[in-house]
């Protein structure tokens, strides 16, 4: 009797030992995690997941705006440049237009300058000593000018 009574003592501290070994909030942290049944655990990791997410998806959307705004920022750039390109194609047009119009028009006053032109090696000398001729005399008439204002 004697004996059964100490063998029931046995059981029942190691009965209490493992109920305090399991319900003890220092040890169900140290199991592993599929095992822990702590609900406050699980509900911080659950929070910082979703903040987690909330982030990422306001990042996102910040990434997506801005990349929508530099994408029309860049059509508009485009716009403007095209509108400029289409701008500038028709002054260059035009001004080749009224080019040839001039060419056009002075064709026979350079066909009439063209007969008087030396066409021989002597011509163009002497085209080419009255050209000196004329600045030589633009400078001795400078040149008297000067004399005559400075005493």
């Amino acid at each position: 009797m004697k004996a059964q009574r100490i063998g029931l003592i046995i059981v029942n501290l190691l009965l209490l030992y493992a109920g305090v070994m399991l319900f003890s909030m220092a040890q169900a942290q140290s199991l592993p995690m599929y095992i822990n049944q702590d609900p406050g655990y699980w509900y911080n990791l659950y929070q910082e997941e979703q903040a987690r997410a909330n982030g990422l998806e306001q990042y996102g959307r910040t990434a997506i705006y801005g990349l929508s705004e530099s994408l029309k920022a860049a059509n508009d750039t485009i716009i403007k440049q095209n509108a400029t390109i289409v701008r500038l194609v028709k002054e260059r047009n035009g001004q080749t237009d009224r080019a040839v119009k001039a060419e056009t028009a002075l064709k026979p006053v350079s066909d009439e300058l063209a007969k008087y032109e030396g066409k021989t090696i002597a011509g163009k000398a002497i085209r080419k000593v009255s050209n000196a001729l004329k600045y030589v005399g633009g400078g001795t008439v400078l040149f008297f000018a000067i004399k005559a204002a400075v005493p």
